[in-house]
């Protein structure tokens, strides 16, 4: 192909002194104006390095002058067979390459992908783990702080109860101790009770005796009559004699 191209490039020649220029032996012929004085031939043109991977069929350049007839180019010889050349087949030994890297490269954009969700879905499981971890070490101070209480509050109501049962004790003691003072107090009312029968069996023993000696009975006629009489109201004791009088506390 290099050498295709080096026979198709046009080569600079030395200025020609004759008033009639020589066209390119790659180039059409020149034409003459209708005046005939002058032949207008187009200028040289440099063939563009063509790249082997482009299949150009054409190649047309403009001319600079004023005429708008394109000048056509000979197209570099391509062999039907890509192993033909050396070129074309380096050329496609490449594109087989290029093709290969590229579906490599696709293929490790597609295990990239999934590496990264992968990724993200050990992240989630982890927060999500970390979450759970955190929750129970939270639900854990929580029953090791109501476990403090707890014990505290069981604490307090052993003290509590065994106030409540020295107090139980207290009132026990002091209902024994009301128990025997209420016998006491029993006893010391049947004891005055049998007193005031005692005395009571005195006293009508001492006003029979009064009787029988008929002192009960004259003192009180005495002053029955003495009130009549206007005298003086004042009730009189009797004098006994040796019978001491009753003395009621």
């Amino acid at each position: 192909m290099g050498s295709d191209l080096s026979q198709n490039r046009v080569k600079p020649k030395p200025a020609n002194r004759s008033s009639k220029r020589r066209a390119a032996p790659n180039m059409p012929a020149a034409k003459t104006t209708s005046a005939g004085s002058r032949p207008i031939t187009a200028p040289v043109v440099k063939r563009p390095r063509q790249r082997r991977e482009r299949d150009d069929r054409s190649i047309t350049r403009m001319s600079s002058d004023t005429s708008d007839t394109p000048i056509s180019l000979p197209r570099p010889y391509r062999s039907p067979s890509p192993d033909h050349h050396s070129g074309n087949s380096a050329s496609a030994e490449s594109n087989t390459k290029a093709t290969n890297l590229g579906a490599e490269i696709e293929i490790l954009r597609t295990q990239l992908r999934a590496a990264k969700a992968e990724a993200k879905t050990y992240q989630d499981e982890n927060a999500d783990l970390n979450y759970r971890i955190m929750e129970a070490e939270r639900r854990a101070e929580k029953a090791e702080t109501d476990a403090a209480a707890a014990k505290k509050r069981a604490k307090d109501a052993g003290r509590t109860l065994g106030q409540i049962s020295k107090l139980k004790e207290a009132a026990k003691r002091r209902w024994q101790e009301l128990e025997v003072e209420l016998k006491l107090a029993e006893d010391e009312a049947e004891l005055a009770t049998k007193g005031k029968e005692e005395a009571e069996k005195l006293v009508e023993a001492y006003k029979l005796v009064l009787k029988n000696h008929g002192l009960l009975a004259g003192g009180m006629v005495g002053a029955a009559s003495a009130g009549r009489d206007g005298a003086s109201t004042e009730v009189t004791e009797p004098s006994y004699g040796d019978v001491e009088p009753i003395i009621h506390e």
